[in-house]
């Protein structure tokens, strides 16, 4: 029988051919595609795209990824005789009088900032680290890297500053003559505003986005009244005063923006709470009696006052953002610090920090004496800031 022979090679070569041939066209347009997508990230994400966030990419790829400060994590820094402390994007910075140190996640140190303070505070929001001498001429704008704008001579003492999400920040100052002024800087450090009062400043803050900034005057007026004097600057749009309040007879100590788009007032009176159209919600008089310390956060208030008075037996009473009170509660121990975060106060005795919930639930775990600071983390937990070190004390 005869045998016929066939040759598969040239039907395998035509096969891998038109598949090679399609897989340089999907080649092609895999390539086209991705620089479409990479060019439409470009157009659409541009104002994203900055050195700086690039520097924070690079910096989260090379630390081992955790919680902000988690626990476990020690920051040691020099011991001072005056301290501020604050979490700034995930970072810890700590400013003494010799100057300001950052620190990240993992404790290590980031930059150390050199400078002469008097008396140094810190203020943070999203975008900025602010330091700030009260009572010297000079403060310093920071990032996550390093400094990026300072004023050291300026005409008169700086007394509060305060930073918005958007970049704007504030700064009050204080002249002689106890005259207030404040200025405000855009995001590009140009000065957009100055607002003079002949009263003394007790508080301002910023909206988150930088919109409004909250002014708290204390002063008198042409009777010798005391006079707590209220205002409402807007930034964004008019460039001015959109509102005004005078509450006669009393002083005012504090105030802060509220979540729900209005502001809580802090007068030696008692609480007011106003809303996002800045109308009077809800008051809380204190009158009938007098509380030793208090603390404004932008959902609740917290109001210390004395149980007994021989011993430290303290009740502390818990007010919302419509100046309701939510629970009471006794804690034993000088206070020394108080701090709030959305719906929970935290409070330091020598020995011990306590964590109450506004509706009343309260943990508290013991501490080591010489607790200078509190800095809350996301969690609900606290970081606690001793003079030469600062760790996380968990409540879960």
């Amino acid at each position: 029988m005869a045998r016929i022979k066939i040759d598969h090679r040239g039907v395998e070569k035509g096969y891998f051919y038109h598949v090679s041939k399609k897989m340089r066209i999907a080649f092609y347009i895999s390539v086209v595609a991705t620089i479409i997508f990479i060019g439409g990230m470009f157009a659409a994400f541009s104002g994203e795209i900055t050195g700086d966030n690039f520097r924070h990419l690079m910096r989260a790829m090379t630390i081992s990824f955790s919680t902000p400060g988690s626990e476990g994590v020690i920051f040691y820094y020099d011991t001072d005789s005056r301290m501020s402390f604050t979490l700034f994007n995930n970072d810890f910075a700590v400013a003494t009088t010799r100057g300001v140190t950052m620190f990240d996640r993992m404790g290590n140190t980031v930059f150390r900032d050199r400078r002469s303070f008097t008396n140094p505070q810190l203020a943070s929001s999203n975008r900025w680290l602010l330091a700030y001498d009260r009572g010297g001429n000079s403060f310093a704008v920071y990032n996550n890297f390093g400094l990026l704008h300072q004023e050291i001579d300026r005409d008169f003492p700086v007394f509060l500053a305060c930073v918005a999400d958007n970049g704007t920040f504030a700064i009050a100052t204080r002249t002689p003559s106890a005259r207030s002024m404040i200025f405000i800087y855009n995001s590009n450090f140009q000065q957009l505003s100055d607002i003079p009062h002949s009263g003394h400043i007790i508080a301002m803050e910023l909206t988150r986005d930088g919109r409004y900034l909250l002014m708290v005057y204390s002063t008198t007026n042409a009777q010798g009244q005391f006079l707590a004097d209220v205002r409402v600057f807007d930034i964004e749009y008019s460039r001015q005063i959109v509102h005004q309040e005078y509450f006669l007879e009393t002083m005012a100590f504090g105030a802060a923006w509220s979540e729900n788009g209005g502001f809580t007032l802090m007068l030696s009176s008692g609480v007011l709470s106003f809303d996002s159209e800045f109308e009077l919600v809800g008051q809380h008089s204190t009158d009938s009696e007098s509380y030793t310390m208090f603390h404004v956060g932008s959902s609740t208030t917290a109001l210390i006052y004395r149980a007994t008075l021989v011993g430290n037996v303290n009740v502390v009473t818990l007010l919302d953002s419509e100046s309701n009170v939510r629970s009471t509660r006794e804690i034993v121990g000088r206070i020394s610090l108080i701090q709030s975060s959305e719906d929970y106060v935290f409070i330091a005795v020598p020995d011990r920090i306590y964590r109450i919930c506004i509706a009343g639930e309260v943990l508290y775990v013991d501490i080591e004496r010489g607790v200078r600071g509190l800095v809350i983390v996301p969690g609900q937990n606290v970081l606690l800031c001793f003079a030469h070190r600062a760790y996380v004390v968990m409540f879960n």
